[in-house]
């Protein structure tokens, strides 16, 4: 018998499996760093089509295999993708999230970053 560590479930599980008999939350919390165990579970998912209303793209070489490599297991039909000031550093801007957009179109949708602070004469 153990309880569950999600946060939110804290079931008390009277089986002795691996995972919570409520949640599914691995009783080896190790596996939730391991992108296997955790794209192994997604594809379990039987969420039908899915249309993500908000991602970001973080400025990473990889961002973009990632994504579409999720998207892929989730059956994400299309993306919106957030853009951000020019200023963070992190996370794609308006350019670099266009030229996504033009490279995928039946993918995504860019939602462009505008400074309120721009306005006329500024």
């Amino acid at each position: 018998m153990h309880q569950c560590e999600y946060p939110y479930c804290r079931h008390v599980n009277h089986e002795t499996s691996a995972q919570c008999e409520v949640c599914s939350f691995p009783l080896d919390k190790s596996l939730l760093k391991s992108a296997d165990y955790l794209t192994q579970q997604l594809a379990k998912l039987d969420l039908g089509p899915i249309i993500d209303f908000h991602q970001i793209l973080r400025n990473d070489v990889h961002a973009l295999d990632k994504q579409l490599r999720m998207m892929k297991i989730l059956k994400v039909e299309r993306c919106l993708l957030q853009s951000v000031p020019d200023q963070v550093q992190s996370i794609q801007g308006n350019k670099a999230l266009a030229a996504v957009v033009a490279e995928f179109p039946e993918k995504f949708v860019l939602s462009q970053y505008v400074s309120p602070m721009a306005g006329p004469g500024r």
